[in-house]
């Protein structure tokens, strides 16, 4: 699945020989920042600098939900265990949906939450074993982890910790073992930080 600048998204079968556009269609206004697919359920979900989260079938591409934002959504990860979807935007605000009765065409926004300094969301990752979330901010550089808690226990999330990094945050991969950050920003450089401390501890430069 390829989301385009133009708010297209082509979904391709990859073989042997090549590629084949299985399902080619404009689902947003604007460029798309964000897929998840469930295969089982055979949906995608999507979101754009358009200010929707869009929910639709796999096969066609038909709309189930689309959900509006004040303000751009630039970053979405996936809990699949847990059926939510987080979902980061160009305010600084973090939306927690449960998709769990997305068939029956509803998705429940469980919690907002926002960051220190309220920058550009552009990295996003999952810790499931503690429910941790994991932010960097493209903006300011701040990077934070918050407790998302449970399932059913959404509405007790809370920021755990937060220091600030390099600016310019393009992706970013939780190491849970180490309790570690690693933090890809425009610059082509990678900076792995102490989570704990809040201490940089080494950088990688292309």
């Amino acid at each position: 699945m390829i989301g385009l600048d133009d708010g297209i998204l082509d979904i391709l079968k990859v073989s042997p020989t090549g590629f084949e556009d299985l399902v080619c269609m404009k689902i947003h206004q604007n460029r798309m920042m964000g897929i998840s697919y469930d295969n089982i359920n055979g949906i995608v979900y999507t979101v754009s600098e358009d200010k929707t989260f869009r929910i639709s079938e796999a096969n066609s591409l038909m709309m189930i939900l689309s959900l509006p934002h004040r303000e751009p959504l630039l970053v979405m990860t996936a809990d699949k265990i847990n059926k939510r979807m987080s979902i980061g935007s160009k305010g600084g605000e973090i939306f927690i949906y449960d998709v769990s009765s997305v068939i029956g065409n509803t998705a429940k926004l469980l919690n907002t939450l926002a960051t220190n300094k309220h920058g550009s969301i552009r990295g996003m990752d999952l810790d499931l074993r503690r429910n941790y979330l994991v932010t960097g901010g493209f903006d300011d550089g701040e990077l934070a982890v918050f407790d998302i808690d449970k399932p059913n226990r959404e509405k007790y999330a809370k920021n755990v910790a937060a220091f600030p990094g390099k600016e310019k945050v393009r992706s970013i991969v939780w190491i849970p073992d180490r309790m570690e950050l690693a933090v890809g920003t425009a610059d082509g450089s990678i900076t792995f930080w102490n989570a704990v401390k809040g201490k940089s501890l080494c950088t990688l430069k292309s």
